[in-house]
Parts: structure tokens; sequence; C-alpha cells
């Protein structure tokens, strides 16, 4: 891991050199950890909030820089002493599971089985935590959203449903700052990187941050891709948005369920996968290799191939056994111990993308001259196949085409047939070929038998 250690103040950088170098992902902290409110972050046209520093106000300090996750890749080496390929793909694990959580923790928001909403009520009903960061859309603007403490099972299933565009974190973190107590944060991988970061800068207050909780995160689509969908839908402002969540439950599907003013639209995972799959992305999303969240305390994401329906839970701490063992026997869960090589299995193709095409990406990108300042050891990165250079090529120019006007205005005009067509392609290439399949990266699945073997919650 790129050592944080700070620069003289002589040479002190500023968040300015992270928006220059396109690596700002939005997430807020930069303003939350500045001791002179000198910057403020501000949306930007493709909807991205993107800080802004007064010059006037700024001290140089240097703490908006180092707290910022944007400058810097995770990796480890390819070829370690005692870590396998599976360590590689999915970092620390103590034990691997598949959870179905109580009915009572389930909305039709929840996503997957609503194993995070699950663990939040557990730790708020322990008062393991006297918090929880969560986000959810805005009231008053469903195709933005926001983050904020929530304090109770009902403020979290309430904020409880998947947003596929970043979301600062800003206000959740400004409160935790001025409030004594412990949080449990949930966030995207970026975002934990970003707590870490905070975490190392202010030691006396690391102890708040007290449990995180990292989603699974593959293609992040962003805003433009959100408006896309929109409009496929055939929804406009004056239909009254209300709200906004891509994991919805109807039925046995789980997909896109927009409410307006005027009833309910739904489209399925896989119909809307297709379309936004290798087509939009944020910037920064492009250089992203940590698909499985491997800073966090608990990873989650979806069982697909293992378990339809139910959680896909790593858990990367010793002592996270025992929140699951004890929150299993008092019936908030119940748990299935699985092996690191059944969750590399079932999360395989979008493994392949993430960890085998990151060099290709950060080369491409860095070739266009953007993210040139990204702190990464090349050696440490996979070289990945020739065909997966030339997805990630396809995939970079893509994003960059959507986020342009004219981008937009053709694209949102394309058949989708095309579209979907194309995308099946690019994906293809990105994940190393055709065998995965696009179906194993979104859409749906049949579950997997898999071997009883000693459950290691029921050890403990």
């Amino acid at each position: 891991m790129i050592s944080a250690d700070r620069p003289e103040r002589s040479i002190m950088k500023t968040v300015l050199e992270v928006i220059g170098n396109h690596l700002c992902i939005g997430c807020g902290l930069c303003q939350a950890v500045c001791p002179t409110n000198a910057i403020v972050l501000n949306s930007s046209s493709t909807g991205l909030s993107r800080p802004q520093l007064d010059p006037s106000a700024c001290i140089q300090c240097g703490e908006c820089y180092h707290v910022c996750p944007g400058r810097q890749l995770e990796t480890r080496p390819v070829k370690m002493r005692g870590v396998t390929e599976h360590d590689l793909y999915l970092g620390t694990v103590e034990g691997c599971f598949t959870v179905d959580v109580n009915e009572r923790h389930k909305t039709q928001y929840t996503p997957s089985s609503g194993f995070v909403s699950a663990l939040l009520a557990y730790l708020l009903d322990t008062h393991v935590v006297d918090g929880a960061l969560v986000v959810k859309p805005r009231d008053e603007q469903p195709t933005r959203g926001r983050s904020l403490i929530a304090k109770s099972h009902t403020e979290v299933l309430q904020c409880a449903g998947s947003l596929y565009y970043p979301v600062s974190i800003e206000e959740g973190v400004s409160y935790i700052l001025g409030h004594e107590g412990r949080y449990a944060i949930v966030g995207l991988p970026c975002q934990l990187r970003g707590i870490e970061n905070l975490r190392q800068m202010r030691p006396k207050i690391a102890d708040r941050f007290a449990v995180t909780i990292g989603l699974f995160c593959g293609f992040m689509p962003g805003y433009v891709a959100l408006d896309y969908l929109l409009h496929r839908l055939r929804v406009t402002a004056d239909q009254g948005l209300r709200r906004i969540s891509f994991l919805a439950q109807r039925g046995s599907e789980q997909g896109l369920l927009v409410e307006t003013a005027e009833g309910e639209l739904f489209m399925p995972r896989s119909q809307y996968a297709s379309l936004i799959s290798a087509m939009f992305s944020e910037e920064r999303c492009l250089v992203c290799n940590n698909m499985t969240n491997e800073l966090a305390d608990f990873s989650c994401g979806d069982a697909r191939r293992l378990a339809v329906g139910q959680s896909l839970v790593l858990a990367r701490r010793a002592w996270c056994l025992d929140v699951l063992s004890e929150g299993e026997g008092v019936g908030y869960w119940r748990s299935r111990a699985i092996s690191p090589q059944q969750v590399h299995y079932a999360q395989q193709a979008m493994l392949s993308y993430k960890k085998d095409t990151i060099r290709a990406r950060v080369a491409i990108m860095q070739h266009l001259r953007r993210c040139r300042t990204l702190e990464l050891r090349r050696s440490a990165l996979s070289c990945g196949r020739t065909s997966q250079w030339l997805g990630a090529l396809l995939y970079i120019l893509n994003a960059s085409f959507t986020r342009t006007r004219w981008g937009r205005y053709l694209v949102f005009r394309i058949s989708p047939g095309l579209i979907r067509t194309y995308n099946q392609f690019v994906t293809a290439l990105l994940i190393g070929g055709p065998s995965h399949g696009e179906k194993e990266m979104f859409g749906e699945s049949h579950a997997l038998s898999h071997d009883d073997g000693r459950d290691k919650l029921r050890q403990r």
C-alpha cells in the first residue's frame, strides 16, 4: 500500500492536484476535513460533486490531499510468499458466507437478502455503535444522493436500496467528526479507502469509525447512465420523481424501480445491465481494481450463483465472525460457510475485469493524459490478455464519449438492441472471453450446490 506520509509544508499539495488529474470521485471527504472551510462541493455538468477551493481561505495544510482516496490505487504484489490466487483477487478474509436475513429486516428496496440492513440493525440494537453512516436518494431530487447518520432500525430501512452513482459522504463524516461515539460506515471501496486515510491522519478519533461495511463495486455507471435509463423508461421531470432504487425486488426479479407521482416503473436487472455495462462510467472509476472492498471489516454483495436471493458476506477480521455468530444466535439472519474458492468462482467474471485489466486501463488513461498522478506500483499490476486490452480501450472510449453533450445526444437515440449487442461484445472482451458470460456479471442465474463442510461460525 502506498505510504501516506506527508511531505514538507513547502510542497504541500491540495485537492486541486486531484481534480486536475481527473482523479476526483466526489466523496466529499476533502470538505469534511478542511480546517478553514475553504472547500465547497458543487455538482459538475455530469452530476458528480466536485470540490471548489477558496485560495484566500486555504492555509496549505494538505489535509484535503492526504485524505483523498482518488489519488491512490489499491495494489498488492502478484507473487507473495504464502498468498494464494484467491487472496490476490479477494483480499484477506477470515470467513466467507452466504446469508439470508429475517423478514423484518427486508423491504422491496433491500438488495440481495438485506444483510447490510440487518447487520446495522443488530449493531444499533446491541449498542455496538451509536449510529450508522448510510446514503439515500435526496427527497427533493431522487436522481442525486446524500449521506446521513441513521440511529435506529427504522431509519436504516428508510435508507435501504442501491444507487449506481457516486454519492458524497461529507454530511455523514462531518457529523462523526463533530460528535463523540462509535459509528458504522457503509461505503464503496473508494469511500472506505478515504475513511482509512482519515483514521491514519487523526488517530485520536479513529475509534469513532468503529465498523466498516463495504459494498462490492463492479462497473460504476454514474449519473449519465441513470439519465439514460430514465430516458428509456420515458420518465420526465414533470412526472414527479419520488424514489429510485437499482436493486429493488419485484416478485421474483430484481431490477431498477422508479416511483413517480403517476405510478411505478420497473426494468429487470438483466435488461438495464446490458444497456449500461460497458458504456458509462465516471473517470476515476475507470482505474479502480478493488471489487470486493478489501479494506472493509465486512464486505457484502449478491450471492447470485451460490444462493439466489441471498447475500454474500466476507468477514475480514476475526471479531467479525463473533458478530455473525451472535447475530445468527438471536435470529437476525441465517448463514452458511463457503470457501474463498467458491466466492472466486461465483464472482470470477467481475474479478477478471477488475484485476486482470487494471494495467491496461491505467496505461490507456495515462496515455490519454488522464490520472497521470495516480499513486501505484506497476510491478503489482496484472497484465491481462490482449483481448482485455482491446476491451479496456473500447470501454474507456465509450465512457469518454458518453460524458460529452454530443455523445449523450447520439447514444440516447441509438436502438437499445444495438447498444445491448455492443455492450455484450465489449464485456466479453473485458472478462477475457465469452465463457463467463454477461449473465454471470449482471443477470439472473441458478444457485449452485456446494459441500456442507465445517461451519466456522458454529465452531466458534
